[in-house]
């Protein structure tokens, strides 16, 4: 009896004591909750308008919004999303351009500057509050770069970068929310 009351309190302690992803909302299979969204991992490889059209024609219940690509609004969930790709990455394939002789994998988020250059927004609508940019990023390179990605070069590590919409091939996140 002592030990299953012991158990109890060592379970009770443990809930407690689990991060917020855990109890903010339930996602349906295959995709994975944190805060008050869920989010998946694309690992078919597409062009920025590509990977939005994928997302849009996600599978969803009624009682989540249209999935999108996904939009990043503090470092935490920067964070996050930064892991998730880490980790898809060693299971899934590695997608890897060639640029110069070097390798540099990229993951699409839903930021863009496609409407007004200069103006970024994300996909689903949501405010544009945060920013992950690397140094001298956005910076339209060459001109039409409108799409925003992971990028995972030498000491880049997740920083963010503008490209081209329909040039490069990348996976992709989409996240959907619960309606209220």
């Amino acid at each position: 009896m002592k030990l299953l009351a012991l158990a109890n309190v060592v379970i009770c302690l443990c809930l407690g004591a689990m991060p917020e992803t855990v109890e903010s909302i339930r996602c349906p299979f295959p995709w994975t909750a944190f805060k008050s969204a869920c989010y998946r991992y694309i690992s078919t490889e597409a062009t920025w308008n590509g990977a939005r059209q994928i997302c849009s024609e996600l599978t969803n219940s009624s009682s989540y919004t249209t999935p999108r690509l996904a939009s990043i609004h503090s470092k935490d969930e920067n964070d996050f999303l930064y892991n998730y790709w880490v980790f898809s990455r060693n299971e899934i394939p590695l997608y890897v351009i060639y640029n110069s002789n070097t390798e540099y994998p990229g993951v699409f988020i839903g930021l863009n500057d496609v409407q007004t250059e200069g103006t970024f927004r994300y996909t689903d609508g949501t405010s544009y509050d945060f920013s992950n940019f690397l140094p001298g990023e956005p910076n339209n390179c060459c001109g039409g770069e409108d799409a925003v990605h992971f990028w995972d070069g030498p000491g880049h590590f997740g920083g963010w970068n503008d490209l081209a919409v329909d040039t490069w091939t990348f996976p992709s996140f989409c996240k959907m929310t619960r309606l209220e």
